[in-house]
Formats: C-alpha cells, structure tokens, sequence
C-alpha cells in the first residue's frame, strides 16, 4: 500500500504539493500586480478606459496588445488616448480577419421522384 500523506517513502506529500500550488498562486498574483502596474503607469486615464473596455469586450485581442504595453511601462513610457488609438489601428491593420466560411450539406433522401 503506497500512502503519500505520510511516511517516509519518498513520495511527495499532499501538504508539499498543497505549499507548491500556493507558491505557484502567490508567483502568479504577483505577476498579475506587477502587470497591472506597469498598465497603470504606461496607459493615460482614458487609454487605460479604453483598454479596460476592449478586455471586457476582446480578451484574446487584449491579450495581443499586452506585451506592447507592458515594455512600453517598462520603458517609461506614457500613452494617452490619441497613441493607443493608432496603436490599435495598426493592430487592426495587421489582422486580417477571416471572411467566414459557409458549408452547405445538401441531404439526398432515398424516396426521391428520380427512381420512377
């Protein structure tokens, strides 16, 4: 019988893999405050609206302007609304969307007129 939660075979216990996942939590919060931070301090009053917005509406679209923003809060730099507007532009310019794709599936019925 093979019991992690005690002894001493080795094994990793459930209170070590308990302590990983809070430290792996703790590391991920973290990451989340020092991004937020670095938004706050790149992004102007209203672009940080603006990018609040398009989160709630596009989060895998926020999720491609974030690593812009985060060096640009890394470098010092401030955006207001004017440049993240271009910003998203250029964005939208370099996404093509998709046009999108339409598969008609015709049904063949076996009591069809074509037999008489």
């Amino acid at each position: 019988m093979s019991d992690t939660t005690g002894g001493g075979d080795g094994g990793v216990t459930q209170q070590q893999m308990g302590q990983a996942e809070q430290q792996q939590q703790q590391r991920k919060a973290a990451y989340e405050e020092a991004k937020q931070t670095l938004l706050h301090n790149a992004l102007d009053q209203n672009a940080l609206a603006r990018y609040n917005t398009i989160c709630m509406a596009k989060p895998e679209y926020a999720h491609k302007l974030e690593p812009f923003l985060i060096r640009a809060g890394q470098s010092g730099q401030k955006i207001n609304d004017e440049r993240f507007r271009q910003i998203l532009e250029q964005f939208g310019s370099n996404a093509k969307p998709k046009p999108p794709k339409v598969n008609f599936q015709r049904r063949r019925v076996d009591s069809d007129s074509d037999d008489d």
